[in-house]
């Protein structure tokens, strides 16, 4: 039964109309689709330290004869279009069908046929043990790719700020690119979906546009007034899927930088990127009306259904509007370890949201008095897990919404500094030395600031109030006030772990354990990509690209060792005006590619290559405009990167072997020296681009 879940609440959920419709069941409650359950323990034995006291009071029940297990599938060897119910490996039960009939097919309003399975898939038909990760590769390995050159500019020699000195601290890359993949899809199917569900999140939110949807649905204008971009995605390897987190807004004006309202949509794809357009996921969750999960509780489940909208809790008034934008905006997803061991998603966001600040109480008047402020302020989210009410951003209890059930989320803040009006573009990532040492994530950390690099560090794990507490991990100034500038490089995707990354793949390869084994013990490396944000410095008003950034740590101290200049990968911009997608440089209009997250990254055997015996493929997801979203695959990223470590020049500080790199590049001279490169190619890409459009006018006007 649930923990601390009294019946009066169960009483009262079942005489109002409220958001928590309950089932009298021992074991599970159910909240729009999401049931939540006890069962019986994981699959995998962990150390006992951490789950000794998990199970003590399991009823011990005799267990029936384990039946024949099914042939372990890849999940695209079902069609996509036909309904699954996916169980982790980790999960343990006799019969899976047996326990999701007991369990869920009473509450089941589908019917028709479905697939139910346990996703075990490690290894090919002939036998070759494989983890599943390299599944998320196989599109790319399919794939056609060409060369695409880059400047990268290190630490080394020290330039001293002259910008005149570039060249000494350049390099090029030439790595491979595929071709791009558009992952668009029927918004008008999406936002369909949304009506016909009718759940208590959308009667929540309707408001804000019932007066038009039905009409948008009956003239078929709902892509005139509904977008999706910004999807970012993690592989789960327990369940051989991409999960993939966009964000989707209304503008009842038609004007897609001026929403009224942003919403986070999740969709599930299989390892060939074909969607699953009916998928249930049995996914590790927590105690609503606890909070966090500590790792001595027992392991609660939940069955979630995709496609849907996440239930972020939003704060919102109907009446108003202008200027307030409101839900979670720019999520990026990544891949956490929670205590008990589970990797889950975890989506961090910005979103606009409402504080009590102060409260006076008057004695002669018997009044309270309240001092309101809003704010947009960075969260982070639980796909998993759920909260009741939505305190954490109304800033007030009310009765309408205290017992609704929400995504969990927490608010990001700085630790003894007020709070900004407005906080955005924090870039996440995961310490490989932080979970080795805890067994699990207890912290995540973010780049606050590129120039001037600022790193702060997060609590995830033992949160279980309102706010995670963030402090500063590094600062390259610390001089600086807090009204300082972010500068031209912010945001991005998330960063990966390399040390994690290589450790992950070590078995498989020789060479890759013995790159791990010369990377000193005290550094950790990250890899991502960063955007520019440039101004008329040649194609239109703004200009946005992606700068591929390497952070590393020695010991203590944080710096970026490597920046590219913008990295275009060959990918055809579209213009901003949707109606005219070839005029990419108009004045007055941006023009935009920006990178949202890193989908996977792995390797495959490669005899051939000498420096790792495997060649990586990393795919990323972006967006172009503010209106699509899509993926492309990077072939032998990793592999570039460990080629400039055998340059004579860089016998003085090797990323992956020398100890020298603590001693150079604790400033901001590589990172100049990129935006000046960045700079240079807006300019010769608007004049490529205004010269084309030029060629294009007469043309037209001959023919005429």
């Amino acid at each position: 039964m649930l923990k601390n879940f009294s019946m009066k609440k169960i009483i009262i959920g079942m005489l109002t109309i409220g958001a928590l419709s309950v089932i009298i069941s021992l074991h599970l409650l159910r909240y729009d689709g999401h049931d939540l359950m006890e069962i019986v323990k994981p699959k995998y034995k962990p150390p006992e330290e951490e789950f000794h006291d998990s199970y003590d009071n399991e009823e011990q029940v005799e267990k029936p004869k384990e039946p024949e297990r099914p042939k372990a599938l890849k999940v695209s060897e079902i069609p996509h279009d036909e309904r699954m119910i996916i169980f982790p490996k980790r999960f343990e039960a006799a019969d899976l069908q047996e326990y999701y009939t007991k369990h869920f097919e009473n509450l089941d309003d589908i019917k028709g046929k479905k697939h139910i399975f346990q996703y075990l898939y490690d290894g090919n038909a002939d036998g070759e043990t494989n983890k599943s990760e390299e599944l998320s590769t196989q599109v790319a390995e399919e794939t056609a790719f060409h060369k695409h050159a880059f400047k990268v500019f290190n630490p080394y020699p020290n330039i001293k700020g002259d910008n005149r000195g570039c060249s000494a601290i350049e390099n090029s890359l030439n790595l491979e690119v595929s071709e791009s993949k558009s992952m668009q899809i029927s918004l008008e199917k999406v936002v369909g979906n949304f009506v016909k569900q009718k759940n208590e999140y959308y009667r929540e939110l309707s408001p804000f546009f019932q007066k038009d949807i039905e009409t948008q649905l009956e003239e078929h204008t709902i892509e005139n007034y509904w977008y999706r971009l910004a999807g970012s995605s993690v592989w789960l390897e327990q369940y051989g899927v991409h999960f993939m987190v966009s964000r989707v807004l209304y503008s009842p004006r038609g004007i897609r930088n001026q929403p009224i309202l942003s919403l986070s949509y999740v969709q599930i794809f299989n390892e060939k990127w074909e969607e699953l357009e009916n998928v249930e996921l049995i996914v590790p969750t927590n105690n609503p009306d606890v909070g966090n999960q500590l790792p001595a509780e027992k392991q609660l489940w939940a069955s979630i259904r995709y496609p849907d909208f996440l239930p972020i809790p939003i704060f919102h008034n109907v009446n108003k509007q202008d200027n307030r934008f409101y839900g979670p905006e720019d999520p990026r997803t990544i891949l956490v370890k929670n205590p008990k061991g589970f990797e889950e998603p975890l989506v961090v966001f910005n979103e606009f949201h409402r504080k009590s600040i102060k409260r006076t109480w008057d004695e002669g008047q018997s009044e309270l008095t309240l001092s309101i402020k809003h704010y947009r302020s960075m969260f982070m989210g639980w796909p998993w897990q759920f909260q009741r009410g939505k305190v954490n951003v109304d800033g007030l209890p009310s009765r309408k919404f205290d017992d609704n059930l929400y995504t969990r989320v927490v608010e990001l803040k700085r630790h003894n500094i007020p709070r900004k009006k407005i906080q955005k573009n924090w870039s996440p990532f995961i310490s490989s030395h932080d979970r080795q040492i805890y067994q699990h994530d207890k912290y995540i950390y973010f780049v606050y600031m590129w120039s001037n690099l600022e790193i702060l560090k997060c609590d995830l794990a033992d949160v279980s109030g309102m706010t995670s507490r963030c402090e500063f991990d590094y600062r390259l100034n610390k001089n600086l006030p807090d009204d300082e500038p972010v500068g031209q490089l912010r945001g991005g995707t998330q960063l990966i772990s390399i040390n994690e990354l290589i450790s992950s793949e070590r078995h498989k390869f020789p060479q890759l354990d013995s790159a791990l084994s010369n990377i000193p013990k005290t550094r950790d490396i990250w890899i991502g990509f960063a955007r520019a944000h440039l101004k008329n410095c040649g194609c239109g008003q703004d200009i946005y690209r992606p700068n591929m950034v390497i952070i590393t740590k020695d010991d203590n101290k944080y710096k970026i060792s490597h920046i590219t200049s913008f990295v275009s990968m060959d990918i055809p911009v579209i213009g901003w005006d949707l109606n005219k997608p070839n005029d990419v440089c108009i004045g007055g209009q941006p023009n935009v590619f920006i990178p949202n997250g890193i989908s996977s990254w792995s390797f495959k055997k490669d005899d051939n290559n000498q420096h790792l015996g495997a060649v990586d493929y990393l795919t990323m997801s972006f967006s172009l405009a503010d209106y699509t979203v899509g993926i492309i695959h990077l072939r032998g990223l990793l592999n570039d990167l460990f080629k400039l470590d055998k340059k004579p020049s860089y016998s003085n500080h090797k990323l992956f072997e020398s100890l020298h790199l603590h001693s150079v590049g604790y400033n901001n001279d590589n990172v100049n020296c990129a935006l000046q490169l960045s700079i240079q190619f807006c300019k010769e890409y608007g004049k490529k681009e205004l010269e084309k459009a030029d060629n294009a006018a007469d043309s037209k006007t001959n023919s005429n």
